[in-house]
């Protein structure tokens, strides 16, 4: 009978009891910073997504912009000189919106891999002839 090694093994059960303590508090900890990643990509995405569709908008509006200056400049009523300051315009806003899309393929990524993204493909160690 185990009648002297009774404190011992309360010791024993205390320290699996912490343990298992800090295990679960780990967990807590990983489970927040997870949801935390996925709200942050959710709001990046929604945030680029909007941004994407502002500089959409303003991309049509500067080039029927640019668009009437062409048919005053085709009619003699414009010179192509004033037309230049137009082609800038829609030339900027298609960089911008070209680095807003790319913006929005970063957050989409991002949202992806904070939801555990797809498995990697097996790796095929073997030469391709």
């Amino acid at each position: 009978l185990p009648l002297f090694d009774w404190g011992q093994r309360q010791t024993i059960a205390a320290a699996r009891k912490h343990e298992v303590d800090a295990s679960l508090a780990g967990y807590r900890q990983v489970l927040l910073d997870s949801v935390a990643q996925v709200e942050t990509g959710i709001a990046l995405l929604t945030q680029a997504q909007q941004r994407v569709q502002h500089l959409r908008d303003a991309l049509a509006a500067t080039q029927t912009m640019a668009d009437k200056d062409h048919s005053l400049t085709r009619l003699g009523l414009s010179s192509e000189w004033s037309g230049l300051e137009y082609k800038q315009n829609v030339l900027q806003a298609k960089q911008s919106l070209t680095a807003a899309e790319t913006d929005y393929g970063i957050a989409f990524a991002t949202l992806f891999r904070a939801l555990g993204g797809a498995p990697m493909p097996p790796a095929d160690n073997e030469p391709q002839s």
